[in-house]
């Protein structure tokens, strides 16, 4: 016994007002493209900007602190400071000067007590009521004494017993030479001493 044969009708029904849509098999639809995390990079750069900011104002900070270092701690934290170049220099023309005048004084001290300064021979000049040989024996105790120590006071207390010299003066002559030059009194006038004549000058002086 044969059934009868149903007919289907794929004609939608007229009351829906959308139309079926069919794919095609193997293909599919392209996805929507994904929006940029604008969001995301727009929170990202004010930070990255706020950190380089926040280190150069460290780095400046350091800079600031930096002429205090410290030198090696032998027990307690000690600042060294860098010396200004203007003491620096002030300090070493005052060494410079120190090292002159050392130098000076070593030269003047070896002058004043070196025999090899010596008085070795006295010349006498000036002399006319007196003899040389008088002066120079007046003024032996001079022997051996450096030059630089003589001074015309004590060659004049060495020849006061002469009354005949009026005043002396004296003259180094390196290396062992000295000069004497002799001013003697000028009589201007004769004074009778018992059966003798003394000449006498304008101070009274016999």
């Amino acid at each position: 016994m044969s059934r009868p044969s149903v007919r289907r009708s794929c004609r939608p029904s007229v009351g829906s007002p959308r139309r079926p849509t069919y794919a095609s098999p193997g293909r599919r639809q392209p996805a929507a493209p994904a929006e940029p995390d604008v969001i995301s990079a727009s929170k990202s750069a004010p930070e990255a900007d706020t950190k380089s900011s926040s280190g150069r104002k460290k780095a400046k900070s350091a800079d600031r602190k930096r002429p205090a270092e410290k030198a090696p701690a032998s027990g307690d934290n000690v600042l060294v400071f860098p010396e200004p170049p203007g003491k620096r220099r002030k300090r070493n023309i005052l060494v410079a000067l120190c090292t002159v005048l050392a130098l000076v004084c070593a030269l003047l001290a070896v002058a004043i007590f070196s025999p090899a300064l010596a008085v070795g021979t006295v010349t006498v000049s000036g002399t006319r009521l007196v003899t040389t040989e008088q002066v120079q024996a007046a003024l032996e105790p001079l022997k051996g004494k450096p030059l630089p120590q003589i001074s015309d006071e004590e060659v004049g207390r060495l020849l006061a017993p002469l009354v005949q010299i009026k005043s002396v003066s004296t003259q180094a002559r390196p290396p062992s030479g000295l000069l004497v030059q002799v001013v003697e009194r000028v009589p201007v006038a004769l004074v009778k001493q018992g059966e003798q004549y003394q000449l006498v000058d304008v101070d009274g002086v016999v």
